[in-house]
């Protein structure tokens, strides 16, 4: 997943808190680790981009799945 670091901010703040924040919660979610959660591998960040690097998985994504059959259980 690719997110612009420019959408993050409702201000054209300071963008250098970001590269923290990413960083801990990326050790945050490499920690998780669930049979029914989708692996996270690494965080990746420009100065204007943050790349999410997680495992790969085929089928539909969340929303389309909820969108087909109106609820999840």
């Amino acid at each position: 997943k690719v997110i612009d670091t420019y959408k993050l901010a409702p201000s054209k703040a300071d963008t250098s808190v970001y590269p923290i924040k990413f960083r801990h919660e990326s050790s945050i979610m490499q920690i998780v680790s669930h049979p029914l959660l989708m692996e996270f591998k690494e965080c990746l960040l420009t100065k204007t981009q943050v790349y999410l690097v997680t495992e790969l998985i085929d089928g539909k994504d969340l929303f389309e799945y909820v969108k087909d059959y109106q609820h999840l259980s």
